[in-house]
């Protein structure tokens, strides 16, 4: 139940960002079309994507409790976006 509340206020403030929604969908999927566009194979993108495995893994879970925070932040109405 309490995760619903804070769900809807989450996303009644986010509503309209639409800066949101390029960064996390938007974005990365330009970067790789430009990568692709300017010659890159996508054998050496595959290779790259293996080695750093690891940090991004790191980036990944380092982000997620940094969105954590944030939510929590929110739902408390400690941050305030509008």
């Amino acid at each position: 139940m309490n995760t619903l509340i804070i769900a809807k206020r989450v996303i009644k403030q986010l509503q309209g960002d639409r800066r949101f929604l390029v960064l996390s969908i938007i974005a990365p999927l330009i970067i790789i079309l430009l990568l692709v566009a300017a010659g890159k194979q996508l054998s050496d993108i595959q290779n790259w994507k293996q080695v750093n495995k690891p940090s991004m893994r790191l980036a990944a879970g380092v982000l997620m409790i940094v969105l954590g925070w944030l939510l929590i932040l929110i739902a408390n109405g400690t941050i305030n976006f509008g």
